[in-house]
């Protein structure tokens, strides 16, 4: 048992929480400077490097280290509810007079004059005060600041609510990237990087129109995108987005992050008549139909395609033809001419741009839990701020024409501040 309790106390120790904030803060590096979503050997999907935020790994230290400060935070409950409502201590004047900051005098008068210049004067001071009379003495107590602890509590347990946000939505939350193309419509589980099993509720988005908004001299000022949200066919929500300004549906958020542009390829057959119509971005590859040919789309001449100054009749691709796998021809092409594949008749042509817009799709159903424990740390960090914690203690002692008074005091924070107080309240006590 003594082993268990010690291993316990090693797990729940603010020591082993520093080690897991630690570990937390490298991991959260790692994954900001490994790329995301670019995985390719076993050993980096078994990590989930492509997704460190939400892999087992980094769910599980998440995990340790709110278990930690719950654990930590439980074991402060009881020292806390004692400060706060069981903090009505009385010392007696040889324990008084132990405390660093302490002084002793005399008052002329009766024991209850004396009294009650001593806690008027700590009332004065913002002190609460309780006290005790006896026969030939009074002990006083004042204290001031008591909430500090609750302050301190409520800044620990903001740190759990984070880190339960955290958790939340790196378990039901999910991100992805897509480039749609304009007149395109797409479901949440077609984007590349979103898990299916974290979907609950499917609806479909259509890219209705991009377009792009520039300076006098040319140069990109702003991009935009027109999107609409439909159910079982039904358009429910249509909406205008731009870089910062995202579009939220029931609780997913559509950023703009990007834009580009595809090619659309037209394959037609010996007789004339179009059989395929594809959407090529650079480095994509078209099977050819009925032949043995494929086509590589190298890349657009000029490399901004339809975003270029030039007019849309002056737009190219460059492109490569191949034959199972050697290279059949080279070529560049404008818009609408034909280009003979084979000698059987079959071809295709460049039919021109279709623009796209970059999207990054996010959902994070922990967004508002650490929200509120950030606002919460807010909190607790003021009142550990505003909040002075101290405690003065007086013994007054019934002497033959005066009253001895044993004064003493601390304060866990801003000591030299309260030592300054102890003497203007000494000063007030003898003027009172």
């Amino acid at each position: 048992m003594a082993k268990g309790r010690g291993w316990w106390d090693r797990f729940t120790s603010m020591k082993t929480g520093l080690y897991l904030l630690v570990a937390v803060s490298i991991a959260s590096a790692l994954g900001t400077l490994y790329p995301q979503g670019q995985v390719q050997t076993a050993w980096e999907r078994f990590l989930q490097l492509g997704d460190i935020y939400h892999s087992w790994w980094y769910i599980t230290l998440l995990s340790l280290l709110a278990f930690n400060l719950i654990a930590c935070n439980i074991s402060r409950i009881k020292p806390m509810i004692k400060s706060l409502f069981y903090y009505q201590q009385l010392l007696d004047a040889k324990q008084v007079m132990k405390f660093k900051l302490n002084h002793f005098l005399h008052l002329p008068g009766d024991l209850e004059r004396v009294r009650n210049q001593v806690i008027g004067t700590l009332s004065g001071q913002g002190y609460q005060v309780w006290s005790e009379t006896g026969e030939d003495s009074v002990k006083i107590g004042a204290q001031k600041g008591r909430f500090y602890t609750l302050g301190s509590f409520i800044t620990h347990l903001s740190f759990v609510i984070i880190l339960l946000g955290a958790l939340f939505g790196g378990l039901f939350g999910y991100e992805g990237y897509i480039n749609a193309a304009v007149g395109s419509t797409f479901s949440l589980n077609q984007i590349p990087g979103i898990t299916k099993s974290r979907i609950t509720n499917d609806f479909a988005i259509r890219a209705d129109k991009f377009w792009l908004e520039r300076y006098p001299n040319g140069t990109p000022s702003g991009y935009f995108s027109r999107l609409t949200i439909m159910e079982k066919d039904k358009v429910v929500q249509t909406a205008t987005i731009a870089v910062n300004q995202p579009l939220e549906y029931r609780g997913v958020k559509f950023y703009q992050t990007s834009y580009g542009q595809l090619a659309r390829i037209e394959v037609f057959t010996p007789n004339g008549s179009k059989s395929q119509q594809e959407l090529l971005g650079e480095g994509d590859i078209l099977v050819i139909p009925g032949t043995d040919y494929h086509l590589l789309l190298y890349r657009y001449d000029p490399a901004a395609g339809m975003y270029s100054n030039l007019k849309v009749k002056e737009l190219k691709i460059i492109y490569a033809l191949y034959k199972g796998d050697k290279l059949a021809g080279t070529g560049k092409v404008g818009i609408n001419q034909l280009v003979p594949v084979d000698e059987q008749g079959n071809g295709f042509k460049f039919a021109g741009f279709i623009p796209t817009t970059g999207l990054q799709v996010k959902k994070d159903p922990g967004v508002p839990i650490v929200i509120f424990g950030s606002l919460s740390i807010v909190l607790g960090i003021g009142m550990i701020m505003l909040l002075k914690p101290r405690k003065i203690w007086a013994v007054l002692e019934k002497q033959d024409n005066s009253v001895s008074i044993s004064l003493g005091g601390n304060s866990r924070r801003h000591s030299l501040e309260f030592e300054e107080e102890f003497r203007n309240l000494v000063v007030g006590i003898k003027e009172a």
